[in-house]
This record gives C-alpha cells, structure tokens and sequence, in this order.
C-alpha cells in the first residue's frame, strides 16, 4: 500500500505549534544526540516521508502499525515540503500507532458458537482443544477483516536549534516505541532530559519529584509555550 496522502497543495497550514499550546499537556523532554548532516531538513522532510505511516497490507494484522503523521491531519503521510513540518524553529508532527483489537467477550463467544456447531456436525462432544484452537483462529481473523482499526498519535515538538524535543505520551512503552522510530528515521539519539539530574542535593531532588516538577505541563491557553513545570 502506499503512503497516506497528502502533499503540499492538499495540506492544511501548519498554523503554529498549536495541539501544544492549547489546553493541558502532559509531555516528556529529550535531548536530541548526534551530527546534522548538510542539508538536513530536506533530507529530514525525505526521511519522514519514507517512514511515514502506511495502511498494513494486511487486514488481519493483529502487530501494531506506525508511522509518522502530519501534526494536524493523522490522515496525511507525506512530509515532501517542509512547510508540512517545519515551523522555525521548531519541527511539529505526530507518531501514530494504529491497532486492531477483538473483545476478547466477543471473540468467545464465536468461539463457542462455532465449537458446538462443529459437534452437532461431528457427533461428538465436548470439542476437541485442537479443533477449538483451530476455530478460534479462523473467529479471530474474520472479526478482524470485520473491524476498524484503533488509531492513536503522539505529538512532536522539536526545537531544531536548541536541540530538545517534546514527545506527548508518558507511556514507557510507547516512548521506546517513539525513540526507536525517531533513530531509525533521523539517524540521531534521544536521551530523557529530566532537569533534576543537573542538582546535587538529593533531598532537594526528593522534594522536586514530590511536587512534579519533572512534569511538563500547561494549564491556561494563554501562556505562549511548552515549559518545564
């Protein structure tokens, strides 16, 4: 399949580091690790395109597909002008991970169905692990053609000059997912920027944790940028 649309004439303007700004943030700061190349927001506007997201070719994937989206529009995969990113000096875009998920409710119960109707079929009862493993798969893969899949994004604030970055998920899991995806696109490493590891004293750094000051948050849509709380 290829990438999701959307180029320049298409897109919707970028407008500002807007999803950021506005309303409450919950968010993790890194330092961005390692050399610019010559050119480097082109070559990054080609490296996001080539990893953005692509629809699965499978519909009955049950893995997890991501890949990079535009920060207004988790529809539009293609990064080619920089005006779909880049706003100096910071880059804004989003990780969308997508998912198929069957209730496990409802996947037992065709389960079931599909067993009983295999023994009256058979004459034969109670029915067999093998053959129940067999009809769960065949339940599983045809609720999940049935099924849509679960679309979630992340956003992304970088500051270009500054070299830091905002990643909008606390997630542990899903930050080794973002600082994976982020390496094997732009070549460079993140490492946690947590502001206490600059002080000395650890009941001062105690007291820090306690009151959240590691998070970085907003509470008014007034104030003009991200911070550190």
């Amino acid at each position: 399949m290829g990438l999701a649309g959307g180029g320049c004439r298409d897109m919707e303007p970028l407008g500002g580091t807007k999803g950021f700004l506005k309303g409450a943030l919950g968010a993790r700061r890194y330092r961005v690790v390692g050399e610019a190349p010559s050119g480097a927001k082109v070559q990054w506007s080609d490296a996001l395109t080539r990893h953005g997201f692509h629809e699965p070719a499978s519909a009955v994937r049950r893995e997890e597909t991501l890949g990079w989206v535009h920060a207004e529009n988790l529809l539009l995969a293609d990064f080619t002008c920089l005006e779909s990113w880049l706003r100096e000096p910071y880059g804004h875009f989003s990780l969308r991970i997508d998912k198929k998920v069957v209730p496990p409710a409802l996947l037992r119960a065709h389960v079931e169905q599909a067993a009983e109707a295999w023994c009256q079929e058979n004459g034969r009862s109670p029915c067999p692990r093998s053959v129940k493993g067999d009809l769960r798969d065949q339940a599983e893969d045809r609720l999940l053609r049935q099924s849509l899949a679960r679309p979630r994004t992340f956003e992304v604030l970088w500051h270009l000059g500054e070299g830091w970055l905002l990643f909008g998920s606390f997630s542990e899991r899903i930050n080794t997912l973002f600082t994976r995806e982020f390496f094997q696109t732009f070549g460079l490493e993140l490492h946690p920027d947590n502001p206490l590891d600059w002080l000395e004293d650890p009941a001062l750094v105690r007291g820090l944790e306690t009151s959240g000051a590691t998070v970085v948050t907003r509470t008014t849509a007034e104030e003009e940028r991200p911070h550190v709380g």
